[in-house]
């Protein structure tokens, strides 16, 4: 059966693609108007954008640095406005957007022979339990507004095109929670078939005291990926730690690797 699956997953690579946008422009804090601290700001924004275009096995190589120093160069365009985070402390605290010019970026890494993945990517199929209080149950947007932004946040930090289990009456007869964190994936693999996807993850988040932790595995070339986080860690930064192991595989496998030119 498993033989069967993955070669379906192959067969619907290119059907379940779509194309991400803004990978090159996002919003970060910055702790002033001022040079220093709008600089400062972007090179924290251009880290964001290379976390999710540089493929994960190029991401500590010596041009990624000399790129984040010169930061500033690589800017479109960029504009103030009022922070609303709650980690805003005073008034000099503000938000910035930053679009970076993607052309001149990835001419640098090309060049420099650095991987990247483009904006058609593949949707990953995301089964989550949630577990508060001993309880599971899958997670719903509607009924789970802080686990939703927390996982919004995560895909769009990442630049992952999540899409979810229906959860009609069928699939809920047939399937449960503990059925998708079972070891023996057979189930969750038959009921994901449906969703015609390349890339199935399963997760628990789950909440002890004030701290969230996470466990999940990736269903993915015929590889299962098993990864958890058992360290005391907010919502929002579990449920990133979790899709940027994803991002890490997917971009390893459809990211393209160029040469480095030769001069």
């Amino acid at each position: 059966m498993k033989q069967i699956f993955f070669a379906l997953l192959l067969f619907c690579q290119t059907l379940s693609a779509v194309e991400v946008e803004g990978l090159y422009e996002t919003e970060v804090l910055a702790d002033s108007r001022s040079v220093a601290d709008r600089n400062q700001a972007i090179r924290h924004a251009l880290q964001i954008v290379l976390n999710r275009v540089v493929i994960a096995h190029d991401q500590n190589t010596p041009l990624i640095k000399t790129a984040l120093e010169a930061a500033p160069l690589y800017v479109r365009e960029f504009q103030f406005s009022l922070g609303t985070d709650n980690a805003a402390k005073n008034r000099q605290n503000r938000l910035l957007r930053v679009r970076f010019d993607d052309n001149m970026l990835e001419t640098l890494f090309k060049n420099g022979g650095v991987g990247l993945w483009n904006e058609i990517r593949p949707e990953t199929l995301l089964w989550l339990v949630v577990e508060k209080q001993g309880q599971r149950r899958f997670y719903q947007a509607d009924n789970m507004p802080e686990v939703e932004f927390a996982l919004s946040r995560a895909a769009r930090l990442t630049g992952l095109p999540l899409i979810f289990p229906l959860l009609d009456m069928e699939e809920q007869r047939f399937i449960t929670p503990n059925d998708v964190l079972s070891a023996d994936p057979k189930l969750l693999l038959d009921v994901s078939s449906r969703y015609d996807v390349v890339s199935i993850l399963t997760g628990r988040l789950y909440q002890s005291g004030q701290c969230w932790q996470g466990e999940w595995a990736l269903y993915f070339n015929q590889k299962i990926h098993q990864w958890g986080q058992d360290n005391c860690q907010t919502l929002e930064n579990a449920a990133l730690a979790g899709l940027q192991h994803v991002y890490n595989v997917l971009s390893n496998y459809y990211g393209i690797k160029q040469a480095k030119e030769r001069r």
